[in-house]
């Protein structure tokens, strides 16, 4: 998965929460499925500042 990929799919996620229309099942899954789709875009922004740090 790419980075644009994570954070549309992350996108996606929140529209639906935001609808509100979830059984607690669904609603549960979601959450999970969300924080891990963050947890993989911040690493990756995390590993691509790491490599545009230039030292001096």
């Amino acid at each position: 998965m790419t980075f644009q990929e994570g954070l549309e799919q992350l996108e996606a996620l929140v529209l639906s929460l935001e609808k509100g229309e979830l059984n607690i099942d669904e609603l549960s899954e979601k959450i999970k499925t969300a924080t891990d789709l963050l947890q993989y875009c911040k690493e990756t922004l995390r590993n691509i500042e790491e490599e545009l740090k230039i030292e001096p």
